[in-house]
Formats: C-alpha cells, sequence, structure tokens
C-alpha cells in the first residue's frame, strides 16, 4: 500500500488559541486513522508545524483523508501532500509506537485524547 508523507503549517491568520481549541479533537482523528491502520506515524515538526505519514491506496485517498482533519476543515492549517516510499526502516512493524514524543503515559508530555 502506498505512503504518503503530509506537512502541516498553520494557515495565514490561525491564531494559537484557535490551534489549541482543536488540538484534542485532531489528536482523536489521528489516533483513529491509526486504529483504522491509515496511519504510520505523525509527530510535531519544530515549534507549530507537523507531520504524518498515510498508509492508503493513492493520493486521492490521502487528501481525502487530510481534509477530513479538524484542522483543514477549519482551514487553520496548510497542508502539502506527497507521494513517499520508505527505503529503510528501522521499525519493527506498522503497530509499533514511539513513546519518545507523547504516547508514553509516563511521560510529563503525554496527552491522551479525550472520548
Amino acid at each position: 500500500m502506498p505512503l504518503f508523507r503530509v506537512h502541516g503549517k498553520p494557515a495565514k491568520g490561525a491564531s494559537k488559541e484557535d490551534l489549541h481549541a482543536l488540538r484534542g479533537e485532531h489528536l482523536r482523528y489521528h489516533h483513529e486513522l491509526a486504529a483504522e491502520g491509515k496511519m504510520f506515524g505523525a509527530g510535531q515538526l519544530g515549534v507549530d508545524q507537523g507531520m504524518f505519514i498515510l498508509i492508503c491506496a493513492d493520493e486521492t485517498e490521502a487528501h481525502a483523508i487530510v481534509d477530513k482533519d479538524p484542522y483543514q476543515r477549519e482551514k487553520l492549517r496548510d497542508y502539502e501532500v506527497l507521494p513517499w516510499r520508505l527505503n529503510i526502516s528501522c521499525v519493527v512493524d506498522i503497530e509499533t509506537r514511539a513513546s519518545l514524543n507523547g504516547d508514553d503515559p509516563s511521560n510529563p508530555r503525554y496527552q491522551p485524547p479525550e472520548g
């Protein structure tokens, strides 16, 4: 199944308050995608940008998934979707979850999805 790299950055005029208000819904959506086998991984880039890798049939499906993201739905982020070919990986399997940046409940940065 093809992979697609999605890079998101705040849209012009999007405030930090607007983004923060939808963060929980955005993270829940990403957890749902992971549970459905559509998300390879996701994380923050720098201070206010993000990136995730989607697993889907084609670029049309990738754009459809991005369009449902709460940040995109409310026009708070601009996204770039590009095909991505994984050449080398140290990931044991797709189900492996990184605990370095907030998925581990013992990590002070951990933010579980609400709901």
